[in-house]
């Protein structure tokens, strides 16, 4: 006998008469029919963020129509990291060292699965980039025990650099220190 159910919780039992209605019916079972996949929400870090830090807090919400736990798996360059059992509609979060990644430019998102098996990759991947190394200075002028000289008064003397860096080339600051006073130059970089 068979019956088409939709997503949800069932009841059904059985019960049996015979010619002289004598009638015995069975206790009530449930059955879960359970077509969708839990939904993810990606909480931190946020797109597109870039850490000199080795370690990085990750945080989700997976919500599910039945489930109250279910197994979330933090996925990172396509590569499963992270497997832990959450409560549904909690925030969850998790610190993971990104040392074991290097430098450069990574993805992640979370993968969450129910009890019936459904599963469903966050609905969206997020970006983040890796940096360690410091920006390199080249020094241009004046060159080192360089002397200036307009016979009187100060004189105007013109610092010039270039700075470069793997990932943050417009995104960075100069603090130019001279005679222990420092000056700050972020545009033109």
């Amino acid at each position: 006998f068979n019956v088409t159910l939709g997503d949800g919780v069932h009841y059904w039992n059985i019960t049996v008469n015979d010619t002289v209605s004598n009638a015995n019916t069975t206790v009530t079972f449930t059955v879960i029919v359970d077509n969708t996949a839990p939904n993810t929400t990606l909480l931190t870090p946020a797109n597109s963020v870039t850490f000199g830090n080795t370690t990085v807090n990750f945080s989700w919400i997976s919500q599910d129509n039945f489930d109250t736990i279910i197994r979330t798996v933090l996925v990172i360059d396509g590569i499963s990291r992270n497997d832990t059992n959450i409560s549904n509609a909690t925030a969850f979060s998790t610190i993971f060292n990104l040392t074991s990644l290097g430098e450069g430019r990574h993805n992640w998102s979370v993968q969450a699965i129910d009890d019936a098996g459904s599963n469903a990759t966050s609905n969206e991947t997020r970006n983040f980039t890796t940096d360690y190394t410091p920006p390199i200075i080249t020094l241009h002028q004046p060159a080192n025990g360089s002397t200036f000289t307009t016979g009187s008064g100060n004189v105007n003397v013109n610092f010039t650099f270039q700075l470069l860096d793997k990932f943050e080339a417009s995104n960075l600051s100069a603090f130019i220190t001279v005679d222990s006073v420092v000056y700050n130059r972020t545009s033109g970089i």
